[in-house]
């Protein structure tokens, strides 16, 4: 089935375990990530004991899911929680290298030992309480879901720093106050400071993921179309990391035009980042990969109406970045493109689930968009009404707005990429359907 699993018998069991230990580990180390995040918010204050508790649970869960992968269940799980305490530990290093007083200098490199044997234990408990079920299991599917969930979450807390206005709470690049940024101590992380690091410290463990999902395509997948997707999103996140951190490099001289142009190509690139990862969970999935072709001149009118969609939601995308980050003179536009992208959703939804019943996945789709889209105006007009009615704001008006406005962009970025995933499953269709209709007279 992938080259890891055909190249040499005498190494198949080895290979299977690593391939279904990966995407585990990844899986692992972004909800330990997620949990942290939680835990440290500076609204929330989670007490230690369920904060460890969550942490137990996530870890746990990530070995059970391991289980359930292949005969070697124990093994898989094992191996996948010692993967993510070592992913865990490049990303938040902070959480156990601080030398608290009166500790020795050592102490906290036995934290980390300690951290990734509690991983590899738990999560090994998890692969026994599964009892290895051997599930035939899809691990390019599932890496890209782990690496597509990583990114929405990312594209959250960047959402939290804007409107939080919080982008410069760390002044420099890429240490943070000149120190190591993996290792920032705890207690700097108050304030804007915890919303701006975190969003470094997540979007390193999606620079990892990506990168690494890339590589796992190019090994497991012999599509060039999905290699292609895995080697774009790779430079992609690169480029976003780089532009994000010297937009704090530049604020140095000032918020200058070029300064505020980084600002909303970051913000622009991420959401469009998103839409290639959740394109890659749709490629990879058995459903695109099984679909039955079908002869149907109306799939030229869906692409149509998909292609003016997609359209209305990259502009809507862009009037929304300006309205954030620029000026809010853009919002009488931004409200305007909403509607244009609301009836766009409302043909492809309406389309997709009256035309196309034999293609389950786009009919889910098309009815997703239609509630995510009904969900947004509302989040639109309310976030419209509790936010300052300034130009241009210098702090959040309180946690409500920030949770708000964070969700009507956030949500808006799976809209754009709800759209992109009807386009692409019209696209599956079209190609195939034209086939079949060429082949068809021929064959009599």
């Amino acid at each position: 089935m992938t080259p890891l699993r055909d190249r040499d018998s005498s190494l198949t069991s080895t290979a299977l375990l690593l391939q279904g230990s990966i995407p585990v580990a990844f899986g692992t180390s972004v909800a330990v990530s997620i949990v942290a995040f939680i835990g440290g918010f500076p609204a929330l204050a989670m007490p230690a004991p369920l904060f460890l508790s969550l942490l137990l649970a996530v870890i746990l869960a990530g070995g059970i899911v391991a289980g359930r992968s292949l005969p070697g269940g124990i093994l898989c799980a094992a191996l996948g929680g010692t993967g993510a305490g070592l992913i865990t530990l490049l990303i938040l290093g902070g959480l156990f290298f601080e030398v608290a007083g009166g500790e020795a200098p050592s102490t906290p490199y036995f934290r980390a030992l300690g951290f990734i044997a509690l991983c590899t234990s738990v999560s090994a408990v998890g692969g026994a309480i599964s009892r290895g079920g051997g599930r035939a299991v899809d691990d390019v599917h599932r890496f890209a879901s782990v690496a597509a969930i990583a990114t929405l979450v990312l594209v959250a807390i960047g959402g939290l720093v804007t409107s939080e206005e919080a982008g410069l709470a760390v002044p420099d690049w890429p240490t943070s106050f000149e120190a190591n940024m993996f290792l920032l101590p705890l207690s700097r992380m108050v304030g804007g400071v915890f919303y701006e690091h975190a969003h470094r410290l997540f979007g390193a463990l999606v620079g990892l993921t990506t990168i690494s999902l890339a590589v796992f395509l190019w090994l497991a997948d012999g599509r060039r179309s999905v290699r292609i997707i895995g080697a774009i999103v790779s430079v992609q996140v690169v480029i976003q990391g780089i532009i994000g951190g010297y937009r704090v490099t530049l604020a140095e001289y000032g918020e200058t035009v070029g300064s505020l142009a980084l600002r909303v190509f970051h913000g622009i690139n991420a959401q469009f980042f998103l839409t290639l990862m959740v394109l890659l969970v749709v490629m990879t999935s058995r459903s695109w990969r099984e679909l039955t072709p079908r002869a149907d001149e109306r799939a030229m009118t869906d692409r149509t109406i998909g292609n003016l969609a997609l359209l209305a939601a990259i502009a809507q995308l862009l009037l929304g970045a300006l309205v954030r980050h620029i000026d809010r003179m853009w919002v009488m536009p931004h409200i305007l493109g909403a509607f244009l992208v609301v009836v766009g959703v409302i043909g492809c939804a309406v389309r997709a689930t009256a035309l196309h019943n034999d293609c389950a996945p786009l009919r889910r789709n098309g009815v997703a968009l239609l509630i995510a889209v009904l969900l947004q105006l509302v989040l639109g007009f309310v976030s419209l009404a509790i936010t300052s009615p300034v130009a241009a704001r210098a702090e959040s008006s309180g946690l409500l707005e920030t949770l708000l406005v964070t969700a009507h962009q956030t949500l808006g970025a799976l809209i754009l990429a709800g759209i992109a995933c009807h386009l692409a499953w019209i696209l599956r269709l079209l190609p195939l359907a034209k086939a079949v209709g060429h082949r068809s007279p021929h064959a009599g």
